[in-house]
């Protein structure tokens, strides 16, 4: 059986995180040893009434739930600076680390979290599709927010749509940190659609070159591209013949074009739509839909 978010929590945050629920689908939690938990609902940010300190043993214990008691389990991760739980919720670490000769051996001491909630917003996508498609052919696409905007949950809904029994086009998602899907031992826990194939905990240049070879995906779809090497395995996939769904962290498009590289892989990548998102408002976060020229579409 599948578990919920709150069944990796302690008896007393369990009962903190159903009755702040009861105000507000809740998007993140930050908990700080010492301090006080604090939510963000609907985007404002909350403290819960009459709340003491969090001591060491009550964090010591939600730590503990989270990482299914097993902190080595994810070792790698927290090194990395978060873990993900299944079901796509990334749970971020602070604290003090261990180095050596420049590189995190480990964190000794955690003493903050910040739970980020995985939330399935179908249909999300259907207003921006229509902009990303010439008639039924999809075009590649760049989603591009800063953090926290929705960006992972607008490009979890487009590969829905896509890979949907209507559309059926063949997608390859390379999961690497298992939030899209939100992988359980490589089963999607989310709906990423019946035509979806998914790498999950795969790097993503890694996957998407295996991906291209294994299950010849018309669209090659990731979250949250950054360094070269993964521009580059995107850019040998345009050139296979595949079309690109992916994200990346920016402000707008005159940020994009000011970053040397971004500018260059924009253009040898066949990128014909940039989706530019901004927090949400009444229940929107899509500002601007760009062609690759940075001219409105939408």
């Amino acid at each position: 059986m599948r578990k919920r978010l709150e069944d990796y929590f302690p008896a007393y945050f369990r009962k903190m995180y159903e009755e702040q629920r009861k105000s507000g689908e809740i998007s993140e939690m930050r908990v700080h040893l010492g301090g006080m938990v604090t939510w963000v609902s609907q985007g404002k940010k909350y403290i819960t009434p009459g709340q003491q300190p969090l001591g060491q043993e009550e964090f010591g214990r939600l730590l503990s739930g989270l990482c299914e008691d097993s902190m080595y389990a994810y070792e790698e991760e927290i090194k990395r600076g978060f873990f993900t739980l299944p079901g796509g919720h990334r749970v971020g670490v602070c604290g003090q680390v261990q180095t050596e000769q420049g590189k995190i051996l480990t964190m000794s001491h955690i003493t903050s979290l910040n739970i980020r909630v995985a939330h399935e917003i179908n249909g999300c996508g259907v207003d921006a599709l229509p902009y990303l498609m010439c008639e039924d052919e999809f075009l590649s696409t760049l989603i591009v927010s800063p953090p926290a905007c929705g960006k992972t949950t607008l490009l979890r809904d487009l590969i829905r749509i896509l890979a949907g029994d209507r559309r059926r086009m063949q997608v390859g998602l390379v999961d690497e940190r298992s939030e899209v899907a939100g992988g359980q031992q490589g089963e999607p826990v989310l709906d990423v659609g019946v035509f979806c194939d998914v790498i999950d905990g795969c790097k993503k240049a890694q996957g998407i070159r295996r991906i291209i070879r294994s299950m010849a995906p018309e669209i090659i779809a990731v979250d949250e591209i950054g360094g070269r090497e993964d521009m580059e395995a995107l850019q040998e996939a345009s050139h296979s013949g595949c079309r690109i769904l992916a994200t990346m962290h920016g402000r707008d498009f005159p940020d994009l074009q000011g970053r040397a590289g971004v500018k260059r892989w924009l253009s040898d990548s066949g990128i014909q739509r940039v989706v530019i998102l901004q927090p949400f408002v009444s229940g929107k976060n899509i500002r601007e839909i760009l062609n690759e020229k940075g001219e409105a579409v939408k």
